[in-house]
């Protein structure tokens, strides 16, 4: 491909789970941080200890699918991290067409699109991470259109891999857990009534139980730059597992412990 160089593209780099994905990727190469929000993306270039490109495009529009294409150029892309999503809350009476549809554009249309439109510039051995929920597995009520975006994006990845497995790309479902984030929080206060798993939500807030942000950024560099091809290449990537803690969180708590 004669890419000058190798560089990583992370989507929702600007807050909670992708901005910490940007900034441990920094680490490693050159990372373009794609969000809407141009102050907060700043910010994370600024913080990176590394080369961090911030570009504010929206993923779910042609504009902003063909920016991220463009600003990669004619260089190789080694990873992509699928942070961006949303997490709309209500119930099967309130939830109306646009509510749906922009779910399913941000959690799954943008993740097909994006990894179709970089399919050319990905080099050998590339890998892309799919940042999953077990919601993709558990029905939530109030969560439908959460819950359904999921599984959708969970076999989404399944079919890429297929897909571009003759260009040896490589695809790796997450599941971070429950996790400090915005879109956490926002579970938190949703009305009991219509999701009553922000009560679940609420608690592990309150016992210090949400895992924080960096500790996922961490763990998604080390899946990125420290795991085999046949390792990382799997569907069941779980944070709270304990059996590949000691490759990557050198002894630190994995929770934010903020209430």
């Amino acid at each position: 491909m004669g890419a000058a160089k190798q560089l990583a593209v992370v989507t929702g780099a600007s807050s909670g789970i992708g901005r910490a994905t940007a900034i441990e990727l920094s680490r490693d190469l050159p990372v373009i941080a794609v969000a809407r929000r141009a102050a907060a993306l700043q910010r994370v270039s600024r913080e990176a200890p590394g080369e961090v490109t911030p570009l504010c495009a929206d993923l779910t529009t042609e504009a902003g699918l063909a920016a991220i294409v463009d600003t990669v150029g004619d260089d190789g892309v080694r990873y992509l991290a699928h942070a961006a999503g949303v997490y709309p809350v209500e119930s099967v009476h309130t939830l109306d067409v646009q509510t749906w549809r922009a779910a399913m554009a941000t959690n799954v249309d943008a993740r097909l699109f994006l990894t179709q439109r970089l399919a050319d510039r990905f080099v050998p051995g590339a890998r892309v991470l799919f940042i999953g929920s077990l919601s993709a597995h558990t029905a939530r009520k109030g969560g439908m259109a959460y819950c359904t975006s999921k599984a959708a994006s969970f076999m989404l990845q399944q079919c890429l891999r297929l897909e571009l497995a003759g260009q040896g790309v490589l695809f790796a479902n997450t599941y971070p857990g429950f996790v400090d984030t915005a879109l956490m929080h926002g579970a938190i206060e949703a009305d009991r009534g219509v999701l009553p798993d922000a009560a679940k939500y609420a608690a592990a807030a309150a016992e210090g139980k949400l895992v924080a942000p960096a500790m996922v950024g961490r763990f998604y560099r080390w899946l990125f730059s420290g795991t085999s091809d046949e390792a990382f290449n799997r569907d069941d990537w779980k944070v709270l597992d304990p059996a590949h803690h000691a490759h990557w969180t050198g002894g630190e708590s994995l929770y934010s412990g903020r209430a």
